[in-house]
Protein backbone atom coordinates (compact mmCIF):
# COMPACT_ATOMS: atom_id res chain seq x y z
CA UNK A 1 0.00 0.00 0.00
CA UNK A 2 1.37 3.39 -0.97
CA UNK A 3 1.29 6.29 1.43
CA UNK A 4 -0.06 9.65 0.29
CA UNK A 5 2.06 12.79 0.15
CA UNK A 6 1.07 13.58 3.75
CA UNK A 7 2.06 10.07 4.92
CA UNK A 8 -1.54 8.89 5.28
CA UNK A 9 -2.80 5.66 3.79
CA UNK A 10 -5.40 6.27 1.10
CA UNK A 11 -8.32 3.88 0.59
CA UNK A 12 -7.65 4.00 -3.15
CA UNK A 13 -4.23 2.47 -2.48
CA UNK A 14 -5.71 -0.79 -1.28
CA UNK A 15 -6.25 -3.66 -3.73
CA UNK A 16 -9.83 -4.41 -4.71
CA UNK A 17 -9.71 -7.68 -2.79
CA UNK A 18 -7.73 -8.80 0.21
CA UNK A 19 -5.79 -11.96 -0.56
CA UNK A 20 -3.61 -14.32 1.37
CA UNK A 21 -0.64 -12.18 0.34
CA UNK A 22 -2.26 -8.93 1.48
CA UNK A 23 -3.72 -9.03 4.96
CA UNK A 24 -3.88 -5.52 6.46
CA UNK A 25 -3.91 -5.44 10.25
CA UNK A 26 -4.44 -2.82 12.91
CA UNK A 27 -1.32 -2.35 15.00
CA UNK A 28 -1.80 -0.52 18.26
CA UNK A 29 0.68 1.61 20.09
CA UNK A 30 2.64 -0.15 22.77
CA UNK A 31 0.91 0.05 26.19
CA UNK A 32 3.86 2.07 27.48
CA UNK A 33 3.28 4.72 24.79
CA UNK A 34 -0.44 4.91 25.61
CA UNK A 35 0.43 5.19 29.29
CA UNK A 36 2.89 8.01 28.58
CA UNK A 37 0.31 9.78 26.42
CA UNK A 38 -2.14 9.79 29.33
CA UNK A 39 0.57 11.01 31.70
CA UNK A 40 1.23 13.92 29.34
CA UNK A 41 -2.49 14.74 29.18
CA UNK A 42 -2.74 14.55 32.98
CA UNK A 43 -0.14 17.29 33.28
CA UNK A 44 -2.32 19.68 31.29
CA UNK A 45 -5.90 18.70 32.21
CA UNK A 46 -7.94 17.92 35.33
CA UNK A 47 -10.55 15.96 33.36
CA UNK A 48 -10.01 13.70 30.35
CA UNK A 49 -12.64 11.93 28.28
CA UNK A 50 -11.72 9.30 25.71
CA UNK A 51 -14.34 8.52 23.06
CA UNK A 52 -13.39 5.31 21.28
CA UNK A 53 -14.96 3.61 18.27
CA UNK A 54 -16.81 0.33 18.82
CA UNK A 55 -14.90 -2.23 20.86
CA UNK A 56 -16.56 -4.96 18.77
CA UNK A 57 -14.68 -3.72 15.69
CA UNK A 58 -11.14 -3.46 17.06
CA UNK A 59 -9.10 -3.90 20.26
CA UNK A 60 -8.42 -0.16 20.70
CA UNK A 61 -10.95 0.28 23.54
CA UNK A 62 -9.61 -2.69 25.52
CA UNK A 63 -5.98 -1.60 25.07
CA UNK A 64 -6.74 1.95 26.20
CA UNK A 65 -8.71 0.59 29.17
CA UNK A 66 -5.66 -1.46 30.20
CA UNK A 67 -3.41 1.57 29.80
CA UNK A 68 -5.67 3.59 32.12
CA UNK A 69 -5.68 1.05 34.98
CA UNK A 70 -2.69 2.49 36.87
CA UNK A 71 -4.09 6.03 36.98
CA UNK A 72 -5.57 7.16 40.23
CA UNK A 73 -4.25 10.66 40.61
CA UNK A 74 -5.96 14.01 40.66
CA UNK A 75 -7.22 13.75 37.08
CA UNK A 76 -10.74 12.50 36.48
CA UNK A 77 -10.50 10.14 33.47
CA UNK A 78 -13.46 8.60 31.62
CA UNK A 79 -13.46 6.12 28.76
CA UNK A 80 -16.51 5.50 26.58
CA UNK A 81 -17.06 2.73 24.05
CA UNK A 82 -19.24 4.69 21.61
CA UNK A 83 -20.43 1.50 19.85
CA UNK A 84 -20.13 3.36 16.55
CA UNK A 85 -17.59 4.57 14.00
CA UNK A 86 -17.10 7.38 11.52
CA UNK A 87 -19.89 9.97 11.47
CA UNK A 88 -21.55 8.55 14.60
CA UNK A 89 -18.33 8.97 16.55
CA UNK A 90 -17.96 12.45 15.07
CA UNK A 91 -21.47 13.39 16.22
CA UNK A 92 -20.65 12.28 19.77
CA UNK A 93 -17.36 14.20 19.72
CA UNK A 94 -19.21 17.32 18.55
CA UNK A 95 -21.82 16.94 21.30
CA UNK A 96 -19.04 16.43 23.85
CA UNK A 97 -17.34 19.61 22.68
CA UNK A 98 -20.57 21.60 22.90
CA UNK A 99 -21.32 20.32 26.41
CA UNK A 100 -17.78 21.06 27.59
CA UNK A 101 -18.02 24.58 26.14
CA UNK A 102 -21.12 25.10 28.30
CA UNK A 103 -19.04 24.22 31.35
CA UNK A 104 -20.78 20.97 32.26
CA UNK A 105 -18.81 18.66 34.56
CA UNK A 106 -17.29 15.51 33.08
CA UNK A 107 -19.70 13.19 34.88
CA UNK A 108 -22.68 15.00 33.32
CA UNK A 109 -21.08 15.05 29.85
CA UNK A 110 -20.44 11.33 30.11
CA UNK A 111 -24.03 10.67 31.18
CA UNK A 112 -25.47 12.70 28.30
CA UNK A 113 -23.20 11.00 25.77
CA UNK A 114 -24.19 7.55 27.03
CA UNK A 115 -27.86 8.51 26.62
CA UNK A 116 -27.20 9.34 22.96
CA UNK A 117 -25.26 6.19 22.05
CA UNK A 118 -28.28 3.89 21.61
CA UNK A 119 -29.85 6.47 19.29
CA UNK A 120 -27.03 6.51 16.74
CA UNK A 121 -27.66 4.25 13.76
CA UNK A 122 -25.49 3.39 10.80
CA UNK A 123 -25.94 1.45 7.58
CA UNK A 124 -23.05 0.45 5.32
CA UNK A 125 -22.58 -1.14 1.93
CA UNK A 126 -19.54 -2.83 0.50
CA UNK A 127 -19.02 -4.66 -2.78
CA UNK A 128 -15.92 -6.29 -1.30
CA UNK A 129 -16.26 -8.99 1.31
CA UNK A 130 -12.69 -10.29 1.46
CA UNK A 131 -11.63 -7.55 3.88
CA UNK A 132 -14.59 -8.35 6.12
CA UNK A 133 -13.68 -12.04 6.01
CA UNK A 134 -10.01 -11.36 6.79
CA UNK A 135 -11.09 -9.19 9.73
CA UNK A 136 -13.31 -11.96 11.11
CA UNK A 137 -16.70 -10.35 10.39
CA UNK A 138 -17.80 -12.83 7.68
CA UNK A 139 -17.02 -16.48 7.17
CA UNK A 140 -15.08 -17.63 4.10
CA UNK A 141 -18.12 -19.08 2.29
CA UNK A 142 -20.15 -15.87 2.63
CA UNK A 143 -17.24 -13.82 1.36
CA UNK A 144 -16.40 -16.00 -1.64
CA UNK A 145 -19.99 -16.52 -2.81
CA UNK A 146 -20.82 -12.82 -2.46
CA UNK A 147 -17.78 -11.81 -4.48
CA UNK A 148 -18.30 -14.49 -7.15
CA UNK A 149 -21.88 -13.25 -7.66
CA UNK A 150 -20.82 -9.58 -7.47
CA UNK A 151 -23.18 -8.89 -4.60
CA UNK A 152 -23.12 -5.75 -2.49
CA UNK A 153 -23.36 -6.47 1.21
CA UNK A 154 -25.51 -4.14 3.29
CA UNK A 155 -24.79 -4.02 7.02
CA UNK A 156 -26.04 -2.12 10.02
CA UNK A 157 -24.02 -1.25 13.08
CA UNK A 158 -26.12 -2.23 16.09
CA UNK A 159 -24.83 -2.15 19.65
CA UNK A 160 -21.37 -1.77 18.18
CA UNK A 161 -21.56 -4.93 16.06
CA UNK A 162 -21.66 -5.29 12.31
CA UNK A 163 -24.86 -7.10 11.29
CA UNK A 164 -25.55 -8.30 7.75
CA UNK A 165 -28.91 -7.04 6.52
CA UNK A 166 -29.07 -7.95 2.88
CA UNK A 167 -27.08 -8.67 -0.27
CA UNK A 168 -28.12 -6.97 -3.48
CA UNK A 169 -26.98 -6.97 -7.12
CA UNK A 170 -26.80 -3.29 -8.02
CA UNK A 171 -26.40 0.28 -6.79
CA UNK A 172 -30.08 1.04 -7.27
CA UNK A 173 -31.05 -1.68 -4.79
CA UNK A 174 -28.51 -0.32 -2.32
CA UNK A 175 -30.01 3.15 -2.66
CA UNK A 176 -33.49 1.74 -2.03
CA UNK A 177 -32.34 -0.05 1.12
CA UNK A 178 -30.66 3.14 2.38
CA UNK A 179 -33.84 5.09 1.65
CA UNK A 180 -36.01 2.56 3.51
CA UNK A 181 -33.61 2.70 6.43
CA UNK A 182 -33.79 6.50 6.59
CA UNK A 183 -37.59 6.50 6.37
CA UNK A 184 -37.77 4.57 9.65
CA UNK A 185 -36.66 7.68 11.54
CA UNK A 186 -38.41 11.01 12.03
CA UNK A 187 -35.13 12.86 12.72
Amino acid sequence: VNLGEDGDIKVSSFPARASHGFLPQLHLHQPELLHQYVIDLEKAYDEILFLVHSSALSPVYDELKRALVPFGGHTNISLIDTQTIGPGLGMLAQLCSELAAKGLPLVEIERLLRVQIPHIYAVFCTPNHSYLHNSGFLDAAQSKVSEMLNLFGVFTLEEGRLNPVEKVKNHRSVTEIFQEFMEEFEN
